[in-house]
């Protein structure tokens, strides 16, 4: 899944998402991604992915540059439209193959009646239920073979909780970040930076209130400009890498 930058939009337009589908074939032929499951709301996305032959970050980057560069075009404006890096969870059972397409195929029931879900647009759902045509990039077989539309419809009705769902506090980074380096040294502030962002999913006052920022713009310059540090130092890379298995492991 991704969202927008400091939780604003990724699709202004139903042409957007739209181009979107498109960009998720596009993965499908170019990248052996398969394409089980699927959910495009205003400000996030979420998919159920799998790409038997790796390489599925390498399609992603491809799939979130392209479908910025698009969108800015179209809307002549510039900068980037999500917060960063997509955020994956591993799905290991068939049992959460099921719950995982369920929970994605309910994300709308913010946006629309519980009774709309199946002809809710921007979903595989109504492909699933044979309420509209399967997109012939959408791999139904693997979540058909585990449930009837009978049951797929019952778990869509429970509230089921987010495979990805970020538990993740600014106590537990500061915790770990801190059993390693001073909080307010400028690595350690650089640290809490980086996890806050990506792990937590903080907005960008919530990150600038908790390290001492003067902005939500200053946490958004200072987040770019520690994604640089990663790139360029690679003990550094290796150290965020390290902490960030460590935080998802305390929660």
């Amino acid at each position: 899944m991704n969202r927008g930058l400091d939780h604003q939009p990724i699709f202004f337009h139903d042409r957007d998402r739209v181009t979107c589908e498109s960009l998720l074939e596009q993965l499908t032929t170019e990248h052996g991604v398969e394409v089980h499951a699927y959910c495009l709301m205003g400000n996030h996305y979420h998919w159920l992915l799998h790409c038997p032959a790796g390489g599925l970050s390498a399609g992603m980057q491809q799939f979130s540059s392209s479908y910025t560069r698009i969108v800015n075009e179209r809307l002549d404006r510039d900068g980037p439209i999500f917060r960063g890096r997509f955020h994956s969870v591993p799905v290991q059972s068939e049992t959460q193959i099921a719950r995982t397409a369920a929970y994605i195929h309910r994300n709308p029931i913010d946006l629309v009646p519980e009774a709309a879900l199946e002809t809710y647009r921007w979903s595989s759902y109504g492909a699933y239920l044979g309420r509209r045509e399967t997109p012939p990039w959408l791999s139904r077989s693997m979540v058909d073979e585990l449930l009837t539309r009978a049951l797929h419809r019952e778990l869509v009705s429970l509230p089921l909780e987010s495979p990805g769902q970020s538990r993740v506090t600014k106590k537990v980074i500061d915790r770990i970040v801190g059993a390693r380096i001073d909080l307010s040294c400028p690595d350690g502030k650089r640290l809490r930076l980086l996890l806050g962002f990506e792990v937590a999913e903080l907005t960008a006052q919530e990150v600038a209130d908790w390290i001492g920022l003067t902005s939500a713009g200053a946490a958004r310059t200072a987040l770019c400009r520690a994604r640089a540090a990663r790139l360029d130092a690679v003990p550094f890379d290796a150290l965020v890498a390290q902490l960030e298995a460590q935080v998802r492991a305390a929660t």
